[in-house]
């Protein structure tokens, strides 16, 4: 469970979760979806998993998390039909989803979670 704005006047710590399914048949492929954005002054640190539900063949649609803006050619960010990754991140500016490759069943999605570490 998040706790959500401790609301003593010491400085404290706030943990936030987030869950959200994406559609993937509404990417719109190598456009990042963001669906996250960090609107404070806070440096905010956290984990994200994303599950790309498509089942697992050559026919789906690949997906990669776009952080901080920066469209990565590292691996570890791309999540193919079938996997779930799991992402521990620094100084997190925004969260992103972007298609690599839109095909499959346009009614298939990818859930994402995340949990985000602030103090303040």
């Amino acid at each position: 469970m998040a706790k959500l704005g401790n609301c003593n006047m010491e400085f404290c710590c706030v943990n936030d979760e987030v869950c959200l399914t994406v559609e993937l048949g509404d990417l719109v492929e190598n456009v990042p979806f963001v669906f996250w954005t960090n609107n404070t002054e806070f440096r905010v640190n956290g984990t994200v998993v994303v599950k790309n539900n498509e089942l697992g063949d050559d026919e789906g649609t690949t997906v990669e998390l776009v952080v901080n803006g920066i469209d990565s050619d590292d691996p570890a960010f791309i999540i193919e039909p079938g996997d779930t990754k799991s992402f521990t991140l620094d100084n997190i500016q925004s969260l992103a989803l972007e298609a690599e490759s839109v095909s499959g069943n346009g009614e298939n999605t990818a859930s994402i979670s995340f949990s985000l570490n602030y103090k303040f």
